[in-house]
């Protein structure tokens, strides 16, 4: 993948997989299914928007404890249609983090597939699109 400023990721076919620190903008893969791995645990409010997110494609946002942290769906996305998810690491009440879809709608977040796990320590949620 190539990081272009301000923030926008883009990956190439077949297949991606893009690990960035939450907050870092734009990402985008291209033909093919990818996977994106976001840093929830770091400090402070942050917002990534997912553009072209469907077909298999995969995002991981570290740090979402199961039981602890929360979500909650959202519409809109940072500066046009989608859907948001807003998830609350901590569990204190406090959305900090942010997973943009841009052009879903709700019909389609409805059918991603939302996981919870642990990796070498690591707690994580994980979103899913529909092949």
């Amino acid at each position: 993948p190539t990081a272009l400023p301000p923030q926008l990721f883009l990956g190439s076919a077949p297949a991606n997989v893009v690990a960035v620190p939450a907050g870092s903008g734009v990402l985008a893969g291209t033909a093919g299914r990818d996977a994106f791995f976001v840093d929830g645990a770091a400090a402070g409010p942050q917002t990534d928007v997912l553009a072209a997110f469907g077909g298999g494609d995969a995002v991981v946002l570290w740090g979402f404890r199961a039981g602890i942290s929360t979500f909650a769906w959202l519409d809109g996305v940072a500066g046009g249609a989608g859907r948001t998810l807003r998830a609350d690491i901590s569990g204190t009440g406090t959305a900090v983090t942010s997973l943009g879809f841009a052009g879903r709608t709700a019909s389609d977040t409805d059918r991603f597939a939302i996981g919870f796990g642990r990796f070498n320590g690591l707690d994580f949620l994980s979103i899913v699109s529909p092949p």
